[in-house]
């Protein structure tokens, strides 16, 4: 998988996608082999006390939305973004900044229907519309 390039796990059920997710992000312990990342600055390995760093590196789209309908999109991404944590800061900007810089990259990544859509709260939106913001949440 190339930088910044994004892929998903399709299949039936009990076709071992969540089990697959859950060995890459240590959340399972490994039986055998290895799972590596191999990041320009370094390589990460499951499993050798490095999964919190490739929890940080991970975006996950559950089945479900997990979202808090009163809360705009653009305050959902900031609320996951802090959750996460880890956001990569450029020189002189504040932690605060760079998860603004995050968020607005997330909301042009997604694509919203209208202007302003990120502004409006989650439970006005559609089915389609809560499964973008979700996307965006996995891309912070």
């Amino acid at each position: 998988i190339c930088r910044d390039e994004i892929f998903g796990f399709l299949g039936h059920n009990g076709a071992g996608k969540t089990t697959t997710i859950s060995l890459m992000s240590g959340e399972l312990p490994l039986d055998g082999g290895e799972i590596k990342y191999n990041l320009s600055e370094q390589t990460l390995c499951v499993g050798n006390g490095q999964n919190q760093a490739i929890r940080q590196r991970i975006g996950v789209c559950p089945q479900h939305d997990i979202l808090f309908g009163d809360l705009s999109c653009r305050e959902t991404l900031r609320l996951f973004a802090k959750l996460k944590g880890g956001l990569q800061t450029n020189p002189g900007e504040t932690t605060s900044q760079a998860v603004e810089r995050q968020v607005e990259k997330s909301i042009r990544q997604v694509k919203f229907t209208s202007p302003g859509d990120e502004d409006k709260p989650v439970k006005t939106f559609s089915g389609g519309m809560r499964r973008k913001v979700s996307i965006a949440i996995a891309m912070l």
